[in-house]
């Protein structure tokens, strides 16, 4: 039984590492460029191109999740159509399969009704 808690508590570990290394790796590179041997000015703009880069590489990843999304909801709506037409032809099916039933047992009765009138 403490092997399931084992299993959990060492997921949780190495996730938490996980994340604790790359916090580092960012704190270690935000470092290295305060304290490189280049005046303000330069570290500062290496910082701005930086900041201008992830925002770059944010928005084009913000319109390609747009796209995957709108295209998921296109085929989304084109499937549930498909689906809507097969239930809708087989409603119709059955309707005319049971139309043909009741037509085919009121038939006779119909007849005979038919029949007794012409006698009365």
């Amino acid at each position: 039984m403490s092997s399931k808690y084992e299993a959990f508590e060492n997921q949780g570990s190495d996730s938490s590492f996980l994340l604790g290394f790359l916090a580092g790796a960012a704190v270690g590179a935000v470092a290295a460029i305060l304290y490189a041997p280049k005046s303000g000015e330069q570290t500062r703009g290496q910082l701005k191109d930086l900041a201008d880069q992830q925002k770059q590489n944010l928005s084009n990843q913000w319109e390609n999740t747009k796209e995957k999304a709108s295209d998921a909801v296109n085929a989304a709506r084109e499937k549930l159509g498909s689906v809507a037409e097969q239930a809708k032809s087989a409603v119709d099916s059955v309707t005319g399969t049971a139309k043909g039933t009741v037509e085919d047992l009121t038939e006779p009765g119909n007849q005979s009704v038919d029949k007794y009138q012409r006698r009365v």
